[in-house]
Order: C-alpha cells, then sequence, then structure tokens
C-alpha cells in the first residue's frame, strides 16, 4: 500500500538518515531529491547529478542532485514526477529533501501538491524531509499517512495545524535522547524510538 510520509528534524538529528534506511528497506524504485548534496547517506544508492531523468528511475536506487538554482530544479523535480505518474509497474518513491522550497506554505501547487493528491493512484509514495514543516504546504501535510518528529524548535502553529500534542512530544524526545525521534499517525504519537547510527 502506497503511504506518504514526512521527516521533519532540525539540521544533524538523522531525518534524512531514517528516511534512507526506510527506502533500503522498501521493495520499490527510490529517487532521493539530494537539494543539499548530502554525501554518504544513503549506501547502495547510485550517486547522480543532472542528466537523463528518465533513465534515472530505471536505475532503482538514485541518490539525485538537482541543479543548483531553485526554477532549475523545480523543473526537473517536475519532469521526476510527471515520469513516475507514467510507470505504474511497480511502487516509485518520491524522497524530497528541503521539501518547503518546493512546495512553500501559500505558493502555487506544483509537483509535490501533486503527488501528495494523486500519487497513490499512479503508486507513487512522497516522502518530505524538512526542517521547516510550519513552511510546507498544508495540502501536502494534509496527505502525510506518518510524521517522524525529530528534536526541532517547532512552532505552535505547526503542532496546533497537525493536533500534536506538543508537551508529550518534547517529554518523548527528551527522555529518548540523542537521535531520538517520535512517529504521529494523526491519532496517536508513539515513541521514543532512536536511531542507531
Amino acid at each position: 500500500m502506497v503511504k506518504h510520509r514526512a521527516y521533519f528534524g532540525q539540521s544533524g538529528t538523522g531525518k534524512s538518515t531514517l528516511a534512507a534506511y526506510h527506502a533500503a528497506e522498501a521493495g520499490a524504485n527510490v529517487l532521493f531529491f539530494n537539494t543539499q548534496d548530502e554525501e554518504g547517506i544513503l549506501p547502495g544508492f547510485a550517486r547522480a547529478g543532472r542528466g537523463d531523468l528518465v533513465e534515472l528511475l530505471s536505475a532503482g536506487r538514485v541518490d539525485y542532485v538537482p541543479a543548483a538554482e531553485d526554477d532549475h530544479a523545480r523543473m526537473e523535480l517536475d519532469v521526476i514526477v510527471r515520469e513516475m505518474f507514467r510507470r505504474r509497474d511497480r511502487v516509485n518513491i518520491l524522497i524530497v529533501d528541503e521539501a518547503q522550497e518546493f512546495a512553500p506554505e501559500g505558493g502555487a501547487p506544483g509537483p509535490l501538491e501533486r503527488v501528495a493528491r494523486r500519487g497513490r493512484r499512479h503508486q507513487v509514495e512522497l516522502w518530505v524531509v524538512s526542517q521547516h514543516p510550519a513552511d510546507l504546504s498544508k495540502s501536502v501535510l494534509r496527505q502525510m499517512s506518518a510524521v517522524y518528529l525529530f528534536e526541532l524548535p517547532y512552532s505552535d502553529r505547526y503542532l496546533k495545524m497537525q493536533h500534536i500534542p506538543s508537551g508529550d512530544l518534547h517529554e518523548l524526545l527528551r527522555r529518548g535522547g540523542d537521535y531520538s525521534y517520535a512517529v504521529w499517525d494523526g491519532l496517536e504519537l508513539d515513541g521514543p524510538h532512536r536511531l542507531d547510527l
């Protein structure tokens, strides 16, 4: 079953690493849209830069570094989403780092909103990674089946919007220590869990 996910936390908490672990366990084609050009967090992923995006989607697991210019990166992301929608033979997972840059709250709908709303029908899972969940499009956030919450000075606006009990979240993360996280499924907060590095 196709399920969208979100990984939120400040830099260095393990959010991208946990997404990579989950992707390695998935029996799907995975494309990590690596806007931060982080190296070494995706073992077993073929590292790729700009090139033939369509061919990259057949490579299995790809760590893709988009163009540095935002407009070019948005165009690349749009091509990737269109091609993933066209391929329905197996589940495709699109992981987008710094997702708020491509689906900002109040911005014009783009490829991430399209995947969030219609991806399940096309066998495409969207996993967003961000340090700024309050800046991410509400239409994307509403479609997440699971939210992995690491240490982050979460804004009250985001926690209220998602109905996440902030006191419980902060207590779970405090008890868990470094690299701990909680999972919000829309109803319950589960944790603490710990990322073993």
